[in-house]
């Protein structure tokens, strides 16, 4: 996800980002970020407001953002040919919060189960 210079009261909450460099990239600092699963593979893994920082530790004492998320690999089934339910290990499952949507990408109710999944399909 990127945010650019003059992007001023985004929120993001409830998303999965999975990406080969930054997963979160704010050059701004104006965002709200909770409630994500992200997951990179680069040395630095965030950029908030114009900073990289390599340890998440470092980002949330410096943003004060991303307390409730998760940093790890979202599991999905078979992204390689673009399947992007989640597994059963999926660290997404029952980790997100109630945003007021009711029901995921493919029309199923929302929440399925004990509570929200982060990410656009319920498991």
């Amino acid at each position: 996800m990127r945010i650019q210079s003059g992007a001023t009261g985004n929120t993001i909450k409830n998303n999965i980002f999975d990406a080969s460099s930054y997963a979160i990239y704010d050059s701004t600092g104006n965002i709200t970020e909770n409630f994500n699963v992200c997951n990179s593979a680069g040395a630095d893994i965030v950029v908030w407001n114009g900073t990289a920082y390599s340890s998440i530790s470092t980002y949330r004492i410096a943003s004060g953002q991303g307390d409730s998320s998760i940093w790890a690999d979202p599991e999905f089934t078979d992204a390689a040919n673009s399947d992007f339910s989640l597994k059963s290990t999926s660290p997404a499952i029952d980790s997100g919060i109630d945003l007021g949507i009711t029901t995921d990408y493919f029309g199923n109710l929302r929440p399925w189960g004990d509570t929200y999944e982060i990410g656009a399909i319920e498991f």
